[in-house]
């Protein structure tokens, strides 16, 4: 090859020519011709080396800092697009804000202009009510010159418009010239008044604007605007709103009008991968997010600036829109308020940056693009002799008579989701209006492939020491990271490993828990070996063949055991009645219900404390123990039945009469008591005393009236533990257990306190497993024992279903007869608001509910009604996917005993499967039942892990303001699988009088 260079340089490079210097800046062609011909055979041409290569790409001076375009995917969708056949048709993009500036360089040719208005003429030439709005209006000063005087528009209209032409910047259409920018002034230096925003809104619907940006708002909810969003929406308008920029949850804290459910709703993003932290996010409320830190756009002053915000994300989404619609809409895309939003969404990126924060990701252009093109997934291809449109969807083919064609068909696309799609071709004849028409169904079916990483089975299963009998458990989390069913397959262990014998399936971008088990039955060491078969790196199709398990990747585990002798627990501190049987060991009595009076006791160490003594039984004309002993009771413990009298009576006489202590029966099925009381704390016995249940108290009766002798050990060793806080300089309360392992294996112990678990706080008490008394005070009498675990049937329940799939609504749907908790039983509640959140709220009735003033329009606060019942509060939402619904009803419960809880008519609802908005694992079922009497019982058929309850809050607010919603740390030691149940009793609503307890 020669290369001559058109100013003075010539180069040979061929073989062993050199290189020349020539003087040939005019004549360079005539040159290199004559060198063409003279070394004809040794040169394959001669050509002007000229100065004709430059920078491919967009040329405008501030491209390089528009980084949003390019995280955007902007300059990957004009590419695609430009490779079009057709013109992209103009579309109208209106900018309600600030104004834009008319005169700027960078938005030439790039402004709306009214067709049907003659400009400066002073009259409204197309009757639309407006004079001389050849651009657009300005609604903030009610005059046809909609120009900027802030800066905020314009930056605006530049992300969406501005020119490809070598300077400044380059807006969201690129080269193409198609975008028009209709500019809405309605925002001046002091704020907009909602009137305006409608005004313009409706403004450019009428006009006909397929689009608009607003980026704009605030925290007052308006019915008008509302409206007008949604009557846009309804004619076909695509309204895009900016989150807001205070870094708050729109999903708790809204922001309108990006929060109307009509609104697509933008948040922002920095160029480090980041939610903006003044960004407003919610997964409830803020479906996407674009570009919004340092982003360089047109300004004001014919000049450039780079602003933050969501402001300028929300330009950034509506351009978007913008060009895919001016390109494809109604070729590809059917409409913008429904299906271009819904590609905006369903094209969006998923970086886990953004998890938690919006509902769907990151705007992606391209990705719009390939999703638009995919909605004509069936496309005709150009029969012989015949046509077809851009789109492919129509094709027409002239055919001699009785001739015949054969046309192609192309089926799918690359940007398909996994799923089964359908469509028909209509066959006609277009000559012929009687001809028949024929139907052509198409089905296309696309499969996942599943993808488990090879990190889940790296590692070894080492289960540690196993005790003989006992079981160790190793999980294995299986994590489908692909788009199709992954399958899993165990292949059998050796004893004494086992796992699941059936092939398990994950479904996409879901996990599931495999657990592998050691049950060893002889000590020593065990070693093995997991194999797993997966469907997993196999191609879509074969990873669903049966054996798709044996041919997809396989994977292994180590394992590792140890069996060892079981251990055995004996514990050195003790404290109740005890039944010593000479032939085996020791009866520990379950209840056994100590006496109050034991702190004043000898010292809990001294070997006093502890009584062993033969079991004696009063006459039956003394069965309560409430008159003088015979002296034959001396050096015995002493059984009578609760009753009659008061504990401090009982034991007392059986002091008198010589014995060693007190052993008393229940006369109730259920022992309820936590404690036996004392009336007279100065004078207490010096005599242990326990009770038991009725069942083994007349038990001991019949044994000891056969002749039998049983020895009774009373023990008084308790370990004390303060319910309240230490005094001021004294150490932090604390309990001891003495305990030792007298087996062979390794010792795994817990220990539960039922004695403890009660909660009271200043106006209310809350009752659940183990706590069926109040230690209050003389003022308080006994609180009602635990309800029974039950759950109602969804058969006696209705479902509001205005709580499906939302978050945070209210609405008045029950009336009851409630009487007022910490009020005057006269002081009925008949209103009771129900919220997604977890909270119930309460009041006389709806007059005193004041919408929209208190929680952000939702539920009351510390200003008036006041009232809440708080259920479980921690943030819930109602899920599609976990299939939660909000049930109520009324339900009329059997009597209970007098003073008890619950004895009327019971108002119910029952939140089903509620999850909480940032973590869908954690779910809870929990049914309020709120007694005509005062009393609200709550039963919870599902609550999270403790990992999910640290914010919980379960509790009450009284009418008059008293605010107790607690964490519950009376639920910590709740199971997630296991039914809990508490009832919340209002104290006034218990017996004021003091009284013994017997």
């Amino acid at each position: 090859m020669v290369g001559l260079e058109n100013s003075t340089w010539l180069y040979l490079s061929h073989l062993g020519l050199s290189i020349a210097q020539l003087d040939c800046a005019a004549n360079a062609e005539e040159v290199a011709k004559q060198l063409e011909s003279e070394h004809a055979g040794e040169v394959e041409f001669v050509e002007v080396d000229k100065r004709n290569l430059f920078k491919m790409g967009v040329t405008d001076t501030q491209w390089s800092r528009q980084w949003g375009m390019r995280r955007s995917g902007f300059d990957n969708a004009w590419s695609r697009l430009d490779a079009y056949s057709f013109e992209p048709d103009p579309v109208t993009v209106a900018v309600l804000d600030t104004g834009v500036q008319l005169d700027h360089e960078d938005l030439q040719g790039r402004l709306w202009q009214n067709p049907g208005e003659i400009p400066g003429n002073g009259i409204d030439d197309d009757g639309n009510g407006f004079i001389d709005d050849v651009h657009g209006w300005d609604f903030a000063d009610g005059d046809a010159d909609p120009s900027d005087d802030d800066g905020h528009g314009t930056h605006c209209a530049g992300v969406i418009g501005a020119a490809k032409n070598g300077r400044g910047v380059v807006g969201a259409f690129g080269g193409s010239s198609s975008v028009r920018i209709m500019a809405l002034r309605f925002l001046s230096s002091e704020g907009g008044r909602t009137s305006d925003a409608i005004l313009a809104l409706n403004y450019a619907v009428s006009m006909g604007a397929v689009i608009s940006s607003n980026s704009w708002g605030g925290a007052s909810h308006s019915l008008a605007l509302e409206s007008a969003v949604q009557s846009a929406k309804e004619g076909g308008h695509l309204f895009i709103a900016a989150a807001g920029n205070m870094g708050s949850s729109n999903d708790f804290v809204p922001t309108f009008p990006c929060n109307y459910e009509a609104a697509l709703c933008v948040a922002a993003t920095t160029s480090t991968e980041e939610l903006a932290d003044y960004s407003n996010y919610g997964v409830n409320s803020v479906e996407i997010a674009a570009p919004g830190t340092d982003i360089m756009s047109t300004y004001i002053g014919n000049s450039y600036a780079s602003l933050s915000g969501t402001s300028m994300a929300t330009p950034h989404v509506a351009g978007a829109a913008a060009l895919v619609w001016s390109w494809m809409g109604q070729r590809f895309v059917s409409d913008a308020a429904g299906d271009l939003r819904a590609i905006i969404l369903e094209s969006a990126q998923r970086p886990s940056f953004l998890n938690g924060w919006v509902s769907h990701g990151m705007l992606d252009v391209n990705g719009m693009v390939l999703k638009a093109e995919s909605r004509n997934w069936l496309r005709l291809l150009q029969p012989p002799n015949g046509s077809v449109d851009a789109t492919g969807t129509i094709a027409s083919v002239l055919l001699d008579a009785l001739g015949e064609v054969n046309t192609s068909l192309e089926i799918g696309h690359e940007f398909l989701a996994v799923g089964t799609y359908e469509a028909h071709i209509l066959i006609s004849g277009s000559d012929h209006e009687d001809e028949d028409e024929a139907v052509v169904p198409v089905q296309l079916t696309i499969l996942g492939s599943p993808y488990l990483p090879a990190g889940i089975f790296q590692g070894m299963l080492d289960f540690g020491v196993v005790p003989l009998g006992g079981e160790g458990r190793r999980t294995i989390r299986l994590w489908n990271y692909g788009n199709g069913t992954a399958r899993v397959k165990l292949n059998p262990l050796a004893s004494p490993f086992a796992g699941p014998l059936v092939e398990v399936s994950v479904e996409p971008h879901e996990s599931m828990d495999l657990i592998v088990t050691c049950r060893p039955t002889r000590t020593g060491q065990f070693a093995g070996n997991a194999s797993f078969g997966t469907n997993s790196g196999l191609p879509a199709v074969e990873a669903s063949l049966a054996d798709a398990t044996e041919k997809g990747e396989q994977f292994s585990m180590a394992m590792s055991c140890k069996g060892s002798e079981a251990p055995h627990l004996e514990l050195d501190s003790f404290s109740g009645a005890v039944l010593l049987q000479a032939d085996g060991l020791p009866f520990h009595f379950t209840p056994c219900v100590p006496a109050q009076w034991e702190a004043n006791f000898l010292d809990a160490q001294s070997p006093d404390t502890n009584v062993t003594a033969p079991l004696a039984v009063v006459e039956s004309s003394n069965l309560e123990g409430c008159l003088p002993h015979q002296t034959t009771v001396a050096g015995h413990i002493v059984l009578v039945s609760r009753g009659g009298c008061t504990f401090q009576e009982k034991i007392t006489l059986i002091q008198d009469a010589g014995g060693l202590g007190g052993l008393y029966y229940d006369t109730e099925g259920t022992t309820t008591l936590r404690m036996m009381g004392t009336a007279d704390v100065n004078n207490a016995p010096t005599l242990p005393a326990f009770m038991v249940s009725r069942s083994q108290g007349l038990a001991l009766r019949d044994r000891v009236l056969s002749g039998e002798v049983l020895m009774i050990s009373l023990i008084r060793r308790p370990i004390v533990l303060h319910t309240h806080l230490p005094g001021e300089g004294s150490p932090r309360a604390y309990g001891q257990l003495g305990m030792q392992n007298l087996g062979g294996g390794l010792l795994h112990w817990s220990t539960e306190i039922d004695m403890l678990t009660f909660e009271e706080h200043s106006f209310y008490s809350v009752v659940y497993p183990g706590a069926a008394n109040s230690t209050a005070g003389p003022d308080v009498a006994p609180l009602p024992p635990a309800p029974v675990p039950s759950w109602t049937e969804s058969s006696m329940l209705t479902e509001d279903a205005y709580f499906r799939n939302k978050d945070q609504q209210l609405s008045r749907v029950l009336e009851a007869q409630l009487s007022g908790c910490h009020q005057a039983n006269a002081d009925v509640w008949q209103d009771v608001q129900m919220s997604s959140n977890g909270l119930i709220a309460m009041a006389p009735d709806s007059s005193t509910f004041r919408k929209g003033s208190d929680y952000w329009g939702h539920l009351p606060s510390e200003a008036l009604p006041n009232g809440l019942l708080a259920a479980y509060w921690n943030d819930l939402r109602c899920s599609a996917s976990h299939g939660c619904r909000l049930m109520t009803g009324g339900h009329r419960f059997a009597q209970n005993e007098a003073g008890s809880c619950g004895n009327s008519n019971a108002t119910i609802i029952q939140y089903k499967d509620f999850v909480h908005r940032y973590d869908m694992s954690a779910v809870v079922s929990v049914e309020a039942r709120l007694y005509a009497d005062g009393c609200m019982e709550l039963q919870y058929d599902r609550i999270p892990g403790q990992e999910h309850r640290s914010a919980a809050k379960i509790g009450i607010e009284t009418r008059s303001g008293q605010l107790d919603l607690q964490k519950a740390p009376h639920a910590e030691g709740i199971r997630s699988d296991a039914c809990f149940y508490q009832i919340i009793f209002c104290w006034n609503l218990l017996q004021s009088s003091p009284q013994s307890l017997r």
